[in-house]
């Protein structure tokens, strides 16, 4: 037989192939039992997923998560704790980043880089993240090495740790300065621009500057139907006179959706220092 016929006897046979060819029977359900009923088999509790917060108020459970400010603290992406290693909201952490160090602390130590905290959840540059509290970042101090980040022990970057300086200390120093700097400015700045329009959301944050209270509790809202608890944050544990200033023995209401980032930052700095005040 010559090469011709052979070449066109495969091509037919090609042709009657995909002529014959089966198309695959569409599954009668949209999702798979093992994943739609996951929680039958594995002897896991269920979780419940959402793509949005709008979508439980469509589902007939009016949470109004979306606008709780403790909800959108855990709704952050997930990060490992490097001290606990438990994984937690990256809101509930602290970030710290590995850098060159200073100028000065090269010199002196002789460590061209450096493990410190990033105030802002920054971009760039390795990262990892630790427990926000001085008590356990004090306590477990002499392990710091174990806060390096994992990518800086990678085979592209690889990093001796005998050039990278540890300093705890910014724990009890820098941060909190850093933390209070921010927060009396953000106040400060709240503060001329909220008598000036009305506010349409409703105030579910009260801020204020109390011997008597807590530095977190909550407050049975006079409004129900708006919110059903009101969360009071207490500056008076921070023990720093130009807060107390600021708020000047009187209750400043906020909502929390619209003042997110100051809010924020009230819970960081007394969750940060909750074992001091306790």
């Amino acid at each position: 037989m010559s090469k011709p016929s052979v070449l066109k006897g495969c091509l037919e046979s090609l042709v009657a192939l995909e002529k014959t060819k089966r198309i695959p029977k569409k599954p009668s359900c949209d999702a798979s039992p093992l994943i739609s009923n996951f929680e039958n088999w594995s002897g896991k509790p269920r979780k419940l997923y959402l793509r949005d917060a709008r979508s439980m108020k469509r589902q007939g459970l009016p949470y109004e998560l979306n606008s709780n400010m403790f909800a959108q603290l855990l709704a952050s992406p997930m990060r490992l704790d490097k001290i606990t290693r438990v994984r937690a909201p990256k809101e509930l952490l602290v970030q710290i980043k590995l850098r060159k160090a200073d100028t000065d602390i090269s010199a002196a130590r002789g460590k061209p880089f450096e493990l410190r905290p990033s105030f802002g959840m920054e971009r760039g540059h390795p990262t990892s993240y630790v427990s926000n509290s001085v008590a356990l970042v004090h306590k477990y101090a002499s392990s710091a090495m174990k806060w390096l980040p994992s990518s800086a022990n990678s085979t592209i970057r690889h990093i001796n740790q005998a050039d990278v300086a540890t300093q705890p200390e910014w724990y009890s120093q820098a941060y909190t300065e850093q933390m209070l700097g921010s927060l009396r400015e953000a106040l400060s700045s709240t503060l001329m621009h909220l008598g000036k329009a009305p506010e349409s959301d409703p105030r579910d944050v009260i801020i204020v500057c109390n011997p008597q209270l807590p530095a977190i509790s909550l407050r049975k809202s006079e409004n129900p139907f708006i919110a059903l608890a009101t969360t009071v944050l207490n500056l008076y544990p921070i023990k720093d006179p130009e807060l107390e200033k600021v708020v000047n023995n009187r209750d400043i209401e906020l909502c929390s959706s619209k003042h997110r980032s100051l809010c924020f930052l009230i819970y960081r700095l007394l969750a940060f220092q909750a074992d001091r005040i306790i």
